[in-house]
């Protein structure tokens, strides 16, 4: 299975790359980083452009980390941001084999309004902290 890690730098997500491909898995991470965090050279990096690469999901790295899904055709799309979730919502329409996985970290009160919305695109949505429950 090949998966499609977006809009993370965070721990969590390069340890769940790292674990998915010594399990067998193809795994492709985006990153606006130059270097390659996990030291594994079964997971393909993608490097996309960002304004910050110290700040995860600058607005032009999501963008193109979400457009970069309908060309490399993953069969799961692991989602770790709102800006991310609430891009790649349409471009799923596009990728009708492709499972989509959604990990909410924070929602800003003001767009709570939209949150299941958003999530009815996504096979499985996640919450990570208590805050965010």
């Amino acid at each position: 299975m090949h998966i499609y890690f977006i809009g993370q730098t965070e721990l969590r997500s390069e340890v769940l790359a790292r674990q998915a491909a010594l399990n067998g898995h193809k795994v492709t991470f985006a990153t606006p980083h130059k270097h390659k965090p996990l030291g594994l050279k079964t997971i393909r990096f993608m490097r996309f452009p960002s304004f910050d690469p110290t700040i995860p999901g600058g607005f032009v790295y999501t963008a193109i980390s979400c457009i970069a899904a309908l060309f490399i055709r993953p069969n799961t799309i692991a989602v770790h941001n709102l800006p991310a979730a609430i891009l790649i919502r349409p471009l799923l329409l596009f990728l009708p084999k492709a499972s989509a996985i959604w990990t909410i970290e924070s929602v800003p009160k003001t767009l709570r309004f939209i949150l299941a919305g958003i999530a009815s695109g996504f096979d499985q949505v996640c919450v990570s902290t208590r805050t965010a429950q």
